[in-house]
């Protein structure tokens, strides 16, 4: 059975699984103050659309190994995005 993880073991297990595919310019903001939706919001950078998607893959994996239910992570927001999506927005 998988252990319960608090909100900070969530964070950090997101970022390593991102670190792990070697995604980048990391940022992890503490929403805790503002929205009772969620408490953290990851944003993360991609070289590419491939990598994005093995990105996704590779987290979703890691927390479904370390969690019972997908709902445990609904504390976490994810952002994943290719380096051509940030150029199309100027």
């Amino acid at each position: 059975m998988a252990r319960k993880l608090t909100t900070l073991g969530k964070k950090k297990l997101v970022i390593a699984a991102l670190e792990d595919i070697k995604a980048h310019d990391i940022v992890a903001i503490d929403v805790r103050k503002v929205t009772s939706i969620f408490d953290w919001i990851v944003v993360a950078t991609a070289d590419s659309a491939r990598q994005t998607k093995a990105l996704s893959r590779h987290l979703k994996d890691a927390l479904k190994e370390a969690a019972s239910l997908p709902a445990d992570f609904q504390a976490v927001l994810t952002k994943l995005q290719a380096p051509d999506s940030l150029e199309a927005r100027g």
